[in-house]
């Protein structure tokens, strides 16, 4: 009889099947652990800043929350005469109104892209 040394192929696609099986289940598990750790790490800096507004909440004098200057307390006189560092702040009002728009529209593109990939999906389904 022949003397038997070493491993048929069969053996050896077997393990290696059985080795990329194991890394695949451990890679994936790993990839819900990050996405895991990512939002608690998104928890907690939210949480954080509201700590923040709230300590500063506590410290102004009127007890509430100063977000603009002095000279904009005033009746009426937020977008006429309220100056922020030099600029009016009508114009950061309005440019942050059209970045919100830009944002928005961006938004709604993906939502579409979205909806026309869920569509394709169930087209194909069917067919």
């Amino acid at each position: 009889m022949k003397n038997k040394k070493g491993f048929t192929l069969i053996e050896l696609l077997v393990v290696i099947a059985i080795i990329g099986l194991l890394s695949t289940l451990a890679v994936v598990s790993l990839n819900g652990a990050r996405a895991k750790a990512r939002d608690a790490k998104r928890v907690s800096d939210v949480k954080q800043i509201s700590t923040l507004i709230e300590m500063e909440a506590a410290n102004s004098s009127t007890g509430g929350y100063d977000v603009l200057p002095t000279e904009c307390d005033a009746a009426g006189e937020l977008l006429s005469a309220c100056d922020i560092g030099g600029v009016d702040l009508s114009t950061i009002l309005i440019q942050v109104a059209q970045q919100l728009v830009i944002q928005l529209q961006l938004l709604l593109v993906l939502i579409q892209w979205e909806w026309l990939k869920l569509l394709m999906i169930m087209k194909s389904a069917f067919i």
